[in-house]
């Protein structure tokens, strides 16, 4: 029997030809805790999702099978909008009050591995991982573009509060996508990109960084940055 959930929206990701969706809610303690909402016989809902991060959804929710580390899913028969949001500063709060990791061995309670096939990208074992998606104190970022399959894609780095870095996680945030989108029509992506911009990210009081796992596949699970706040803005790009 479906539950009745209030989550907050916080994650909105570009999957394959869909978005797919976390949300938080209130947990014991005065903690939040991570809900994937998990559209039934997919893993992402489609193109058309009507909500936004911030904003508050209620989600008929009910415990799915699911392959370790994604302890969060949960079958969602419906999501619902209501009259709330929250603004960024009050969303970032609750994030720093769900799962956070100051280190990388934090992040999902397994080191990273490094790629067998060379580059910075990195995986961990899905059945050494605690869960599928966590928060990270960031002190530095860095954007790079680069060409795959004829298509332009966002990576960058993160230096954490520990002083390790991820040298090369793929991005994918649905509002830096769209910015990456918009400064590739306007030119100079990748200077602005780590000029201007960048300099809005690490100055800002609401930064931090959400970091996924992607589903396992040949026994890795590899991490990617599902959203980096503070999220771009339409007058950054003026």
């Amino acid at each position: 029997m479906p539950n009745t959930h209030e989550l907050l929206i916080s994650d909105i990701t570009e999957m394959g030809p869909g978005y797919c969706v976390l949300g938080i809610e209130p947990a014991p303690g005065g903690r939040w805790r991570t809900v994937r909402p998990v559209p039934q016989g997919a893993y992402a809902w489609p193109r058309e999702f009507p909500h936004q991060r911030g904003h508050y959804i209620r989600a008929d929710l009910s415990p799915t099978e699911t392959d370790p580390p994604h302890f969060e899913d949960h079958a969602a028969l419906r999501l619902t909008a209501t009259n709330r949001t929250a603004t960024e500063e009050e969303l970032v709060a609750c994030l720093r009050q769900a799962e956070l990791a100051a280190s990388l061995l934090g992040l999902f309670g397994t080191p990273v591995q490094p790629s067998p096939y060379g580059g910075g990208a990195v995986w961990v074992h899905p059945y050494e991982a605690s869960r599928s998606v966590s928060g990270c104190v960031l002190q530095d970022v860095r954007f790079e573009i680069f060409d795959a399959d004829e298509e332009a894609r966002l990576r960058c780095r993160l230096l954490l509060a520990s002083g390790e870095a991820l040298h090369s996680l793929p991005v994918v945030d649905r509002g830096w996508n769209w910015v990456l989108r918009r400064l590739l029509d306007a030119g100079r992506a990748q200077e602005k990109l780590n000029g201007p911009i960048r300099e809005r990210v690490v100055r800002s009081k609401c930064r931090l960084a959400r970091i996924g796992l992607a589903r396992p596949k040949e026994e890795r699970c590899w991490l990617m940055l599902d959203s980096l706040f503070p999220e771009p803005k339409e007058s950054w790009l003026e």
